[in-house]
């Protein structure tokens, strides 16, 4: 029990390292600015982001006016990586199945056709281009908004969410009720088997991603943008 409590803290402060720099970070300010601030020296302070001293619980009130956040930010349900693994899965699923889609309906017929000719005249030889010919494609059905939305096609400005700001925006939406779906989609998908039909398992993925990113960013909803380039991210890391 010993070395659990002691992991538990150990898990703790690290957290609180990484979450710290990363605000520190954010608005571009160093160790030493911050160690002037709590009047400590910068190796004091160094040691509270990487996670390997404990920081007195009285310097956060001050670090949150500093780099202004709510404490509340913080502490962050410690599930949220599950919620957002979970999201994470069902985007790769439907995102796959939807590129796929989109390529399938936009590939272009290629057929060789000879461009010219050769002809001779006296003793010299003549090269003579035929007319051009519109390029042929092979009939596909038009793209709706939901399908340009699902293949992350829909060109958009936006900077994508980090994890624990995806959690947020999740627990923001429809009173936590969007975080319980996704919870109830774990749970289903942990229950399927290697027997599980993968168009049943596309559909709860599609249920979900619908719900979350397409039926809010065409509605235009606030936040909707950053979790649409959040889906991409997912869906299309290199690009």
């Amino acid at each position: 029990m010993k070395k659990e409590h002691e992991q538990i803290r150990l898990n703790f402060r690290e957290k609180l390292g990484e979450y710290i720099r990363n605000k520190r970070e954010q608005k571009s300010i160093s160790q030493s600015q911050i160690a002037n601030e709590l009047e400590i020296n910068t190796s004091t302070y160094s040691n509270y982001e990487s996670g390997t001293r404990d920081m007195p619980v009285s310097y956060l009130p001050l670090l949150s006016a500093y780099f202004d956040f709510e404490l509340n930010d913080f502490f962050v349900s410690e599930n949220y990586n599950i919620i957002t693994d979970t999201f994470k899965l069902l985007s790769k699923i439907t995102g796959t199945r939807y590129i796929r889609t989109m390529k399938k309906s936009t590939v272009l017929e290629y057929k060789p056709e000879p461009i010219g000719y050769i002809y001779m005249e006296g003793d010299k030889e003549h090269f003579e281009y035929f007319p051009p010919k519109p390029q042929k494609y092979k009939k596909c059905k038009p793209i709706s908004q939901k399908e340009l939305i699902l293949s992350g096609q829909r060109c958009i400005n936006a900077e994508p969410y980090t994890d624990e700001e995806f959690y947020q925006y999740l627990m923001s939406k429809d009173n936590g009720n969007t975080v319980k779906m996704l919870n109830a989609a774990k749970s289903l998908l942990e229950c399927m088997n290697d027997k599980c039909k993968k168009s049943f398992i596309d559909s709860v993925a599609l249920q979900v991603i619908e719900n979350v990113i397409v039926d809010d960013l065409t509605k235009g909803s606030y936040g909707a943008e950053r979790a649409y380039a959040y889906y991409r991210k997912i869906i299309k890391p290199n690009n």
